[in-house]
């Protein structure tokens, strides 16, 4: 089994904030832009590799980045960064299905 994601971040599900829904479907300002689909950050690095082998399998190239919040160190995997959030949300929606937790957040 997969190690529980200990990053704390909630996943983007849902409407943008100050996306019209009469509009469903259209780009909107939100989707514009890079946004980096992830799969967890782990305290312990071995959960990560074990994350990174699963979505390699499938055909992903994860990449492990070691991140520090609140003062631990985690070991986040990074599955791609991909232009507009309806793409990236797309792939966190198949990995989700697949039982890898994914989440979307705007790439820096």
């Amino acid at each position: 089994a997969l190690g529980e994601p200990q990053d704390g971040a909630q996943t983007n599900q849902g409407a943008a904030a100050g996306s019209s829904s009469s509009d469903a479907g259209a780009p909107t300002d939100d989707d514009e832009g890079r946004f980096l689909v992830t799969a967890g950050a782990y305290p312990d690095e071995t959960n990560a590799s074990r994350v990174v082998a699963t979505l390699a399998a499938r055909g992903h190239t994860p990449e492990i980045e070691k991140i520090t919040r609140g003062g631990r160190e985690f070991y986040r995997v990074n599955v791609a960064v991909m232009r507009g959030r309806s793409n990236a949300e797309g792939l966190r929606d198949e990995l989700t299905s697949a039982g890898i937790p994914a989440q979307v957040t705007r790439a820096r």
